[in-house]
């Protein structure tokens, strides 16, 4: 059986269903939700029946340092949390996470199944100061490795928390929106583990999307890649291929972050060319309001 695949959701938006739709398809889904979404996947755990001791002591000693609001934030560290605690009662030794905005147009490559790394995630390169930030968005996590990294948001939080302080003030001098979130934690768990963590920027085999709304770049013999989104997809049949300088790729995942979770259905529809044209209408719009707002 492939390797299951966690969805942690609250709500019963259009772009969930549609996502767990695609989803199911190639992997066993575990939607860990509330009643509204019950209905959306046959394997659904409520979250708010998740019991953890891990979490409870989360709870205590988190101290909010962020211009989001802490009922979000702490939606986001709860996620962890909650599939250590379901993994761990079910044994399952390997498994994925996606979030609701991931749109599965295969099965995530064996690279991941058949890895002897602990996890794997999307870490950015040449990050700015105190940008401190990798995205679980895709995410493959060993059980083990999965309780290291609950362990270290813990022992953060408790006993070494100067390195989330002194973000979080730069934050704040700069007058930069942000802080500290999971991604931040994320961040300084890769930077202590590197040898054992998969970044899945370096990943050539497929192309796992980071997000549709941005170009990103990725390295490889030492060159920058870059992506250039709607100009290089390219569609065989039911797959969607990727343009790179050495070729073509499958793509394996789009990220519909922001709007673009408004066009989901166009993948579930094979509408590739209708995401992508309004995609980039939301990128020129986004584009023009940059432009009269420095004018203005």
């Amino acid at each position: 059986m492939n390797i299951p695949v966690f969805i942690v959701h609250e709500g019963n938006q259009g772009y969930l269903e549609n996502s767990i739709s695609l989803c199911s398809q190639y992997h066993p889904v575990i939607l860990v939700g509330d009643t509204t979404n019950k209905y959306m996947a046959e394997n659904w755990i409520a979250c708010e029946q998740i019991v953890s001791e891990p979490l409870e002591d989360f709870e205590r000693s988190y101290i909010h340092m962020s211009t989001n609001s802490e009922f979000f934030e702490k939606i986001c560290f709860r996620r962890y949390f909650y599939m250590y605690q379901i993994a761990k009662q079910y044994n399952y030794e390997k498994f994925i996470h996606i979030d609701s905005d991931v749109m599965l147009l295969n099965k995530l490559p064996d690279l991941l199944e058949n890895s002897s790394k602990m996890a794997a995630f999307f870490v950015p390169k040449n990050q700015k100061k105190y940008q401190f930030t990798a995205s679980p968005h895709v995410s493959y996590w060993t059980l083990a490795g999965l309780g290291h990294f609950i362990k270290f948001i813990l022992d953060t939080y408790n006993f070494n928390i100067n390195n989330l302080q002194d973000k979080f003030m730069y934050h704040k001098q700069m007058n930069m929106p942000g802080g500290v979130c999971d991604m931040t934690l994320l961040y300084l768990f890769y930077l202590k583990n590197q040898s054992k963590i998969l970044n899945l920027f370096d990943v050539h085999s497929c192309y796992i999307d980071y997000n549709i709304n941005q170009n990103n770049s990725s390295y490889k013999n030492g060159k920058v890649q870059e992506y250039f989104y709607f100009k290089v997809f390219n569609r065989k049949g039911n797959q969607l291929w990727f343009k790179t300088r050495n070729g073509h790729v499958e793509c394996i995942a789009l990220h519909l972050q922001g709007k673009a979770k408004l066009f989901s259905s166009s993948i579930v529809n094979g509408q590739f060319a209708r995401l992508f044209f309004s995609v980039s209408m939301l990128k020129i719009i986004r584009r023009l309001r940059e432009i009269i707002l420095c004018r203005g």
